[in-house]
């Protein structure tokens, strides 16, 4: 998928899978992030971690790209109106708001 615009002190990735993820690779995402220090906030389809002032949303699964739109740069939105596969957005506190809605 084509990179969404650059901004300062937020990290986004997409990355796009041709079935709907599994519950249990949120689970192994956070496992991952846990064993990196990440402290997970929120349990469920879509996570959030902290860290050194920072924030991390992850989730797996299907969702409509109006929801995505943020993180998905001008004329780079995939055809279709579903985005499925893993969306992590991290920023670092005192960062413009934005992300996932």
């Amino acid at each position: 998928m084509p990179r969404p615009a650059a901004r300062p002190c937020t990290v986004v990735a997409l990355l796009e899978t041709r079935e709907t993820p599994r519950a249990e690779a949120a689970a192994r995402i956070a496992a991952v992030l846990t064993g990196r220090g990440w402290r997970q906030q929120s349990d469920g389809d879509e996570r959030v971690f902290t860290r050194a002032r920072w924030q991390l949303d992850v989730g797996a699964g299907t969702w409509p790209y109006a929801r995505l739109l943020d993180l998905v740069a001008d004329g780079q939105r995939p055809e279709g109106d579903t985005f499925t596969g893993v969306v992590a957005f991290a920023r670092r506190d005192g960062c413009p708001a934005g992300g996932p809605g």
